[in-house]
């Protein structure tokens, strides 16, 4: 399972609905499109990458496969883009 770390915020902001991710210690920040937020709101939540893999591949009539493969790859990639996610250990 994997958590957000601390310093990160996720916001919505209403005037234009862009989604954005803030990292409070570094003062970096991301913007996100829809599926990334959506991922990372599901993180946030404690929710399994197949859960969110689910509520995906439903939404966007895909194989669960396929969904889960794809929320894989953004994990790495917010990963190697520093955007605060821990992999927890059971």
């Amino acid at each position: 399972m994997y958590r957000l770390t601390a310093a990160i915020r996720l916001r919505t902001i209403e005037a234009d609905g862009s989604h954005w991710a803030f990292n409070v210690e570094s003062g970096s920040h991301y913007e996100l499109n829809e599926t990334a937020y959506r991922v990372l709101r599901g993180i946030e939540a404690r929710r399994t990458i197949e859960e969110i893999a689910a509520e995906l591949a439903a939404e966007y009539v895909i194989p669960a496969r396929q969904a889960e493969s794809d929320v894989n790859e953004a994990l790495e990639a917010f990963a190697r883009d520093g955007l605060g996610i821990k992999e927890e250990t059971p």
